[in-house]
């Protein structure tokens, strides 16, 4: 298996991985009207494009449309999960800004300047992350996340937080 290859199954497993902590996390699924909606298929897409074996090209150009394509599919849906099943039935007629978002975020890669970078950490609302890297595998980048969201938070020791 090649370098390319191995780094895309890992990814793949990656975006799994997250999407099922959100699930939990979150007590949501597909069709919730929630990131999911825009996650869950374009990891479908990207595995189904790995084991085709795309070019890298190919498959996040794929993977970008199917994310899109899906955020905007959640217009259709009332939210369930979120701030946004508090407006219940108002929310139909609007994509969900999480699955927009998420959407967005999918595919960071510029790969015109400089090929296998990616954005590290999680840009909000339209925002890169915290700086550009190249692709390693898919658990060094996860420990820089996990230690980048980590550090962010505040010191609970001693007030019964665990």
């Amino acid at each position: 298996m090649t370098r390319s290859a191995l780094f895309d199954t890992e990814f793949v497993a990656m975006l799994r991985a997250a999407t099922e902590g959100i699930k939990a996390r979150g007590k949501s699924d597909l069709g919730d009207k929630t990131l999911l909606d825009a996650l869950v298929p374009a990891t479908d897409t990207l595995e189904a494009e790995v084991a085709a074996g795309r070019d890298p090209e190919t498959l996040l150009a794929r993977m970008s449309l199917v994310a899109r394509a899906s955020a905007d599919a959640t217009s259709m849906l009332q939210a369930r999960r979120g701030r946004a099943s508090y407006t219940g039935e108002r929310s139909i007629g609007s994509p969900d800004p999480g699955a927009r978002s998420s959407s967005r975020r999918t595919c960071t890669w510029d790969r015109r300047r400089e090929p296998r970078h990616a954005w590290m950490g999680v840009g909000i609302h339209g925002e890169p992350g915290r700086r550009r890297a190249k692709l390693t595998t898919a658990n060094e980048m996860t420990d820089e996340m996990r230690d980048a969201v980590v550090g962010d938070l505040p010191d609970v020791s001693g007030t019964g937080w665990p």
